[in-house]
């Protein structure tokens, strides 16, 4: 949480791409599995969407994957 601008921001590890970077909103659904920028480690198709109308986009993606495992804002 970023108390001097009120943001809660999350990052996410997707599979195989995907990774992403929120701001986390009330009432805001962003999208798992529904929509992802990221595929199966089988190489799989999870969803065949990257966007639907109600669901949030990602601050920030990257595919391929950056592998984030921690997060710090300064």
């Amino acid at each position: 949480y970023d108390s001097a601008e009120g943001l809660l921001i999350a990052h996410e590890h997707g599979p195989r791409g995907g990774d992403e970077i929120n701001i986390i909103e009330p009432g805001h659904n962003y999208g798992w599995p529904v929509i992802t920028h990221g595929i199966d480690y089988t190489g799989a198709m999870i969803t065949p969407f990257v966007e639907r109308e109600g669901m949030e986009q990602p601050l920030l993606h990257w595919t391929p994957s950056i592998a984030p495992s921690g997060m710090t804002r300064y």
